[in-house]
């Protein structure tokens, strides 16, 4: 077990027109700053972002500053479950509890994107949602700003970007982000705590199929605090449900961004990301009414230039489109596509299992001795 991964007491201080929330973690500052909104110094913020980190790296974190019970409980769940899906030689942390009672604020915040789940959960949840929030990293160039906050000019509620150098952070960076974004998110709910008593994440997977991941109907409930409530909301739909559900509402043909790459443009129209949602689009009929997607190249092109689909859950939506039916060139760009994934696919697993075999051959001298 290596060194406690300790992080001391945080504290918040204004900087010109910023609030910056910040906490020394293993004698690094690990901050947050917004213009936005007020931030809260919650220890429950940072061991949200950090037990998962910590737990991939076989170290306990510790918190010094006492935390709220109810969010102590759910991290030791949290932890039990993830050491299931990731097995680690993860310690539990080192907490003490405050058991003072919370007051819990009336506002509603999602966590927001402008992409599928994240429109879907916007025009779908049941509850009045006031506040959408944003977390944009350091290296991040901003593009995504200005059309959060024209969406929610137009929604009349308040959008709160928060920046912060969690990925950088020595603490954080290397642990998949597969694995932790789902807390990351949830960690900026605790941030604003003093003004939101619920904040929504919106799924990645439906019920019917729900693989170890970062943002989880099982998971992300457990970062929840007596002062906030995280819900995982959308796990009804399959993401491909969800944008032919809410493909005709007039704020999802203006601004929907599916894509994550750093284009310097709202969707690049070269990722896998970009191809699926306009084949999607396409299929129910909805495409030309997306002017979001902009590239010179053809939709064959397109499939083309995708080197692969990134994991093997994705191609039965392929599949499906290419039952659906799809015009001929589309339709052939997309079978080589999937060939070419599926050849992927399998390289990888031979390399896996060479790993293994190698590993194994290595292992039996020192255990014959």
């Amino acid at each position: 077990m290596r060194d406690d991964l300790i992080v001391e007491p945080p504290r918040v201080a204004r900087a010109g027109e910023e609030y910056v929330a910040e906490a020394r973690v293993a004698g690094v500052p690990l901050w947050f700053r917004t213009r936005d909104a007020a931030l809260a110094a919650r220890s429950e913020a940072w061991g949200t972002c950090l037990l998962i980190p910590a737990q991939q790296r076989a170290r306990r974190l510790r918190l010094v500053t006492p935390v709220c019970p109810t969010w102590a409980a759910g991290a030791d769940r949290a932890l039990e479950l993830t050491s299931r899906w990731w097995p680690s030689a993860a310690a539990w942390p080192s907490l003490e509890v405050d058991d003072r009672p919370a007051e819990r604020a009336r506002g509603i915040g999602l966590c927001f994107t402008a992409g599928v789940d994240s429109l879907f959960s916007l025009l779908r949840y049941p509850g009045r949602i006031d506040t959408l929030v944003h977390l944009t990293h350091a290296d991040d160039a901003g593009r995504a700003e200005a059309p959060l906050r024209r969406i929610g000019a137009e929604r009349g509620m308040r959008v709160v970007v928060i920046a912060s150098n969690l990925k950088q952070h020595p603490a954080f960076r290397g642990a998949p982000w597969g694995r932790t974004h789902g807390a990351a998110l949830a960690a900026l709910g605790h941030l604003l705590s003093d003004e939101l008593g619920m904040l929504v994440l919106s799924s990645s997977y439906p019920y019917a199929y729900a693989p170890p991941w970062g943002s989880h109907h099982e998971l992300d409930p457990l970062w929840s605090s007596a002062r906030l409530t995280i819900e995982h909301f959308g796990a009804t739909h399959w993401r491909t449900q969800k944008l032919i559900e809410i493909a005709g509402e007039p704020i999802v043909q203006a601004h929907l961004n599916p894509c994550s790459k750093r284009s310097g443009r709202l969707n690049c129209c070269r990722c896998e990301k970009c191809l699926r949602t306009q084949l999607v689009l396409l299929a129910c009929g909805r495409l030309e009414r997306f002017k979001v997607f902009d590239g010179a190249a053809t939709l064959a092109e397109q499939a083309d230039n995708v080197a692969r689909i990134p994991i093997a859950g994705l191609f039965p939506v392929y599949e499906r489109l290419l039952e659906d039916g799809l015009p001929t060139d589309i339709a052939a760009a997309v079978r080589r596509l999937l060939d070419r994934s599926r050849r992927a696919l399998r390289r990888r697993a031979w390399a896996a299992a060479a790993l293994r075999l190698v590993g194994w051959a290595r292992r039996v001298p020192q255990e014959a001795s």
